[in-house]
């Protein structure tokens, strides 16, 4: 009754467990990543990487068609985006889990 209870309230939160675990796994398995984000923010003029998984991004539409289409892309291993790695995190952490949670401005 106590599991039933966590999961009633799991769900009336909207987020489950594993979509906590696979939302973190957003640049911290590199290892297991298979592709890389790589973030150029014009405001600091630098570069960062964002280690990402072809799986889990073909979720959204843009990135299927950019790794799995005709694209230079799906034979690579990398791609480079205009922004902020804080943007691309969370972007990522929305495709991975469908939840989004505290989005400042800023990213």
């Amino acid at each position: 009754l106590d599991r039933l209870g966590r999961l009633v309230e799991g769900a009336a939160l909207g987020v489950s467990k594993f979509q906590e675990e696979i939302a973190d796994a957003v640049d911290n398995f590199r290892d297991l990543s298979d592709f890389q984000i790589i973030v150029h923010d014009e405001m600091s003029a630098t570069d960062d990487v964002v280690y990402a998984h072809k799986f889990l991004l073909s979720r959204c539409d843009y990135f299927r068609v950019l790794v799995q289409g005709s694209f230079a892309e799906s034979l690579s291993s990398s791609v480079r985006l205009l922004a902020t790695k804080q943007g691309v995190l969370t972007m990522c952490r929305y495709i991975y889990s469908d939840h989004i949670e505290n989005v400042s401005p800023d990213a």
